[in-house]
This record gives C-alpha cells, sequence and structure tokens, in this order.
C-alpha cells in the first residue's frame, strides 16, 4: 500500500499521526460536551429570570417548555 502511495502521491511517510488524531478527536468531544453544558446553563438561568417578571407565566415565553406552547 506504502508503494501505491508513492505512486500516487510522491515520496514521503503516507500513514497518518495517530497520537493528533486521538487527541483532537478527544478535545473536540470534551468542548462539545462543554458547549452543552454551557447552553443548558443560560437556558435554566434564562428561565430563572422569566419566572421573575410579573405577567409571564411559568410556561411561556423562554422557560424550558416555552417552545411546546404556541
Amino acid at each position: 500500500m506504502q508503494a501505491q502511495y508513492i505512486e500516487q502521491y510522491g515520496p514521503g511517510y503516507h500513514v497518518p499521526n495517530v497520537f493528533i488524531q486521538y487527541w483532537s478527536m478527544r478535545v473536540m468531544g470534551y468542548l462539545a460536551v462543554l458547549v452543552f453544558l454551557i447552553s443548558v446553563g443560560a437556558l435554566a438561568h434564562t428561565s430563572q429570570e422569566t419566572r421573575d417578571v410579573p405577567g409571564v407565566p411559568v410556561g411561556g415565553g423562554m422557560g424550558w417548555t416555552g417552545f411546546l406552547h404556541p
């Protein structure tokens, strides 16, 4: 297979760096979880603020179930 890659792409070592791929995927996964947790925290914070406003029902506006009520 290495000979085929040398013929197709030119000389060089055509094996990916597994260390870089492994850790970049882990970092990407952890960052995705972090972004998700931040968004859930922001939604909870926004939901809590709308409950304190007079005239805004608990299930309406930007609350947890606000998207369910038209």
